[in-house]
């Protein structure tokens, strides 16, 4: 008997073309044999072993990199007036804020707790500017040590926002303009393109099956209640709250620090497991 009795495979969709159809039917089956064992790590196949080939060897350099930020905000002139508007043109460079850059990456924060984990941390567009020339500079020092490193993130955010808050405050330099053209590295394409994997979703948190125990991820769960978390952290400053606020940033800063420790470990997984496999 059929392990799945009553599915039936269709080998033509109209408008669909047939190496279309061939690569949605091999998903379906991936992710079939998936739910078929719950209990072990997602089911997967390597399609494209040249694009795995091409990650750059490892750098003990390398940066693993993650905004947080907010959609939402928006800031005020003296006289009441918003400083920008979700309207085309120059303004809207003035909405939205990246409040949180996170980074991970050997020795960066030799200061701190965790000395893997820097969070560059900023409320305000003014602030905004001062974190992005901060991070500006320890990737100039970092290049400069380590010719050979890179900066990995996932999805396309972290290179849009990039250069909008370039455009907002007006900065270029050698270091971004390196850092755009060459070494900053997005995994989505290379997972998308170069495996087939029993999952309803690419998205990093689905990753994790890959290359994460269960229990790993605590706390916020997404980038949606992070910003709603930035919001109450904002209110409770506002309100005098410290503890609250305190409690409240440092679960953002958590839920950063294990994205960029993901980001980093899907690295890994990818040159070792997939690439290996």
């Amino acid at each position: 008997m059929p392990r799945h009795p009553g599915k039936k495979r269709v080998d033509a969709i109209p408008g669909i073309g047939r190496d279309t159809l061939e690569d949605l039917h091999l998903q379906a089956r991936f992710q079939v044999a998936t739910q078929d064992n719950p209990e072990g790590r997602p089911a997967w196949e390597v399609r494209s072993r040249g694009i795995l080939e091409n990650i750059p060897a490892p750098s003990p350099g390398d940066i693993f990199f993650d905004f947080e930020g907010d959609p939402t905000h928006q800031e005020f002139a003296s006289d009441g007036s918003a400083l920008g508007s979700l309207s085309p043109g120059e303004d809207s460079v003035w909405f939205g804020i990246e409040y949180l850059f996170g980074l991970w990456g050997e020795n960066l924060n030799l200061e701190g707790p965790d000395t893997s984990f820097l969070p560059l941390w900023a409320e305000s567009f003014d602030e905004e500017r001062e974190v992005f020339e901060s991070f500006l500079e320890l990737l100039e020092a970092r290049f400069r040590d380590f010719p050979d490193m890179h900066v990995y993130h996932y999805a396309a955010y972290e290179r849009t926002r990039l250069k909008a808050m370039a455009k907002r405050h007006r900065i270029d330099s050698p270091t971004l303009q390196a850092l755009l053209n060459q070494r900053l590295v997005d995994l989505y394409p290379v997972v998308t393109k170069s495996l087939t994997i029993g999952l309803p979703s690419y998205g990093l948190k689905s990753l994790e099956a890959l290359y994460f125990d269960p229990d790993t991820r605590t706390g916020i769960a997404g980038g949606g209640e992070s910003v709603v978390a930035f919001s109450d952290y904002q209110l409770a400053r506002t309100q005098g709250d410290t503890e609250a606020a305190t409690l409240l940033k440092d679960s953002i800063l958590h839920y950063n620090r294990i994205d960029c420790l993901s980001t980093r470990a899907l690295r890994d997984w990818l040159i070792t497991t997939a690439r290996g496999s």
